[in-house]
């Protein structure tokens, strides 16, 4: 699915988990950087860096990182590159090597998630949300977002979790396995029918 331009995430992602390596299973890392790897790293790429070193992009828990192979190949150093002007070398490659793959990762994965619609469907952007059926603040959102949806700039992809309360699981799954999951939304953030917690087939 090709997402709309101007794509926006509401709410909170935790990246730990979602990374995926760049290299193939047929690619032989250097032992340092296996060894690390074999640790727990996530490695996304290698990059070249000066002083004969060769830049690793990496990440663990949700966390980038740059690792940096010494010219013999025989050891590895994680951190921040800088040069003789004090000018940090590393960011821009964990953006390009790390930050960029995870992101598009994030955004596919989002897709592929079991959102809900709301708004019109060619709206010129797109803005996922994490909605909990019992948040006030979700709902303060639905209502302040409804001058931007009804007017066709703004669809929003509710994407229900269950955090907030006990019964917050069962509302979810309630609203998801309705007949119109969409109309379910809105009457029960429009305050107009309350959904009550129900329990739902697994699928």
């Amino acid at each position: 699915m090709h997402l709309k331009r101007h794509s926006v995430i509401s709410g909170f992602l935790l990246l730990a988990g979602l990374a995926v390596s760049s290299a193939s299973p047929a690619d032989e890392l250097p032992a340092p950087i296996q060894a690390l790897a074999d640790q727990g790293l996530e490695i996304h790429g290698q990059f070249d860096a000066p002083g004969g070193l060769r830049g690793y992009g990496a990440s663990v828990q949700g966390q980038d990182m740059a690792v940096y192979l010494t010219p013999d190949g025989e050891h590895a150093v994680v951190g921040t590159l800088m040069d003789r002007e004090g000018n940090d070398l590393t960011e821009a490659q964990l953006d390009e090597h790390v930050r960029a793959p995870l992101e598009a990762q994030t955004w596919q994965l989002l897709s592929e998630s079991h959102w809900i619609q709301d708004g019109d469907e060619d709206a010129p952007r797109v803005i996922y949300t994490f909605t909990d059926a019992n948040c006030p603040y979700c709902r303060q959102f639905w209502h302040e977002a409804r001058p931007w949806v009804e007017a066709g700039e703004v669809q929003l992809r509710h994407i229900m979790v269950g955090i907030l309360a006990a019964d917050s699981p069962g509302k979810a799954a309630a609203i998801l396995g309705a007949g119109d999951p969409a109309a379910t939304l809105r009457a029960h953030e429009s305050g107009q029918e309350e959904v009550a917690a129900s329990a739902q087939p697994r699928d």
